[in-house]
């Protein structure tokens, strides 16, 4: 179960270039680790697997029970990126002066939880730009219907802007501004 303290990673999935990740690509939890593992036991019947083989050939993700119970996914990482924890993180380079959205964005409805996938998702330029619009389009989906977002959004730029403007309110805090 400590895989969720490890980047999603075993020491087996770390050798293989392999990561658990929850369904829409955020990390997992010690909850979602401790699910596979229990589940893990209905995975292993009648013997060696057969059950989550079978669950794994049907399902068109290839997610065994547990991975279905705990909503995971395994994913194909690159082996040469292994990530430390306590590693610095890399830095976020973000060139974007047109504001599309800056109008209906509010940074202050974003949870903690959001931003941090905001950040993870855009340290990621190594992408696919087909996966890179899969996973902006379900990052930023719910958090632009809860802002009540207006028309057809590029959700790669939304995030961009709205992660622009959060970290803007962040560092433009002024506490002498109020007299």
């Amino acid at each position: 179960m400590g895989i969720c303290l490890t980047n999603g990673q075993s020491p087996g999935k770390l050798a293989l270039g392999l990561r658990v990740i929850k369904e829409g690509g955020y990390p997992i939890s010690f909850g979602d680790s401790a699910i596979r593992n229990l589940v893990r036991l209905v995975d292993f019947l009648p013997f060696c697997y057969g059950t989550g083989l079978l669950v794994m050939l049907i399902n068109g993700n290839w997610q065994r029970l547990g991975d279905l119970a705990a909503g995971t996914l395994v994913v194909k990482t690159n082996r040469k990126t292994k990530v430390e924890l306590n590693q610095s993180i890399s830095p976020i380079n973000i060139s974007s002066d047109e504001h599309l959205y800056s109008d209906w964005i509010q940074p202050l409805l974003v949870t903690d939880s959001e931003f941090d996938t905001i950040k993870e998702y855009l340290r990621r330029p190594e992408l696919s730009p087909i996966r890179r619009l899969e996973l902006a389009r379900t990052i930023g989906r719910p958090i632009a219907e809860k802002m009540e977002g207006e028309g057809a959004t590029n959700y790669d730029k939304f995030l961009v802007e709205l992660y622009t403007l959060k970290t803007s309110d962040i560092t433009d805090t002024n506490p002498s501004s109020d007299q």
